[in-house]
């Protein structure tokens, strides 16, 4: 099939009307159903925030094993927090 301008098709000819009918997002749109993640409880969401005064040194240590362990400073942090029983 050679490449043709869209308003040169005929929207009559039935291969090129169930084409468009296939191409056509706007039934394949939700129709009010949500998709993805179910959303979290209040209890699961992780919104409470705690604010820790390091000195330079303290600041460095950490941020070089967060950086060992492939982890940002709050993650290895709520880490070390679970693994000692403590939240």
């Amino acid at each position: 099939m050679d490449i043709v301008e869209l308003n040169d098709l005929n929207p009559q000819d039935k291969k090129i009307s169930e084409f468009i009918k296939k191409a056509d997002m706007v039934d394949k749109i939700s129709k009010g159903k949500k998709i993805g993640r179910p959303k979290k409880t209040d209890d699961e969401k992780a919104s409470e925030q705690v604010f820790i005064n390091l000195n330079k040194k303290q600041k460095e240590s950490l941020e070089n094993y967060a950086k060992k362990l492939g982890l940002s400073i709050s993650a290895t942090i709520k880490m070390i927090l679970i693994k000692d029983g403590i939240i």
